[in-house]
């Protein structure tokens, strides 16, 4: 039994991803809090509590930045998803390799 897989679903939703800007998606939260806090740690860069003005941002932010994490969460756990669904099918190419 031959079995393929499309791969545009996988393509589109990388797409999505690549095309979408932390700095777009966290908008519920300070911009001082986004700018010096979440978009430096996203781009893997230290971050120093001590270097954050805390009356530039309240609690509400931080249940902003939470529940943004959640969401940039759920989005990651559904691509990795399809990825290893991808991963799964084997592919025609594989199954002629012991042919060749």
């Amino acid at each position: 039994m031959k079995s393929e897989l499309d791969y545009s679903i996988l393509q589109k939703t990388v797409n999505a991803l690549a095309s979408c800007e932390a700095e777009d998606f966290f908008t519920d939260i300070s911009p001082h809090l986004r700018d010096h806090f979440l978009i430096p740690l996203l781009r893997g860069k230290s971050v120093s509590i001590g270097d954050l003005d805390f009356s530039q941002f309240d609690g509400s932010d931080i249940d902003g930045l939470q529940d943004g994490a959640e969401q940039l969460a759920d989005m990651l756990q559904r691509i990795q998803r399809i990825a290893e669904q991808a991963v799964s099918v084997p592919c025609t190419a594989k199954a002629l390799v012991p042919f060749l």
